[in-house]
């Protein structure tokens, strides 16, 4: 009972030790609020990418205020750039698509950077372009080819 009791003791002190002592007097004790607000972003990256078309990805909001810009870079790629689509009847054929980014740039695991858009820069966009990397039509089977394409954006300093 007296471990109990000193427990319930301790407890008490240690929640009482961060209050403000208030007195029987009048006095004006004034705290400080904070609260941060995250920097955030939204861009508009097209859920659905035809092959050999160009892409637009756009900054569409943001409440960032300083000299910063958001990059647009492509994640998964291999050391020479592809990214592989299956047939979706017949997932033993596949193909590969390369991807260019700002500039006409080959983009790879190295060098994935699509683009930078300044937060400055409300509605603008960067351009990204897709091929088909050189197949045997005829060593393949006929169809429709999916993949997936992984993006990711990072506020930086510019």
């Amino acid at each position: 009972m007296k471990k109990i009791t000193s427990i319930i003791i301790a407890a008490i002190m240690i929640l009482v030790a961060g209050v403000v002592p208030a007195f029987a007097t009048e006095q004006d004790i004034q705290s400080t609020l904070t609260y941060e607000v995250p920097e955030d972003f939204l861009l508009s990256i097209p859920l659905e990418i035809e092959v050999g078309n160009t892409l637009q990805i756009s900054l569409e909001q943001t409440n960032i205020k300083e000299n910063k810009a958001i990059n647009i870079t492509i994640e998964g790629l291999d050391t020479d750039g592809y990214i592989q689509l299956n047939n979706t009847q017949y997932p033993d054929y596949s193909i590969t698509v390369r991807a260019y980014g700002y500039g006409g740039n080959m983009l790879n695991s190295e060098n994935n950077l699509v683009g930078s858009l300044p937060v400055s820069e409300v509605g603008n966009f960067i351009e990204m372009t897709s091929y088909v990397d050189g197949f045997n039509q005829l060593e393949t089977a006929a169809g429709t080819y999916t993949g997936t394409i992984y993006f990711r954006a990072e506020c930086v300093s510019e």
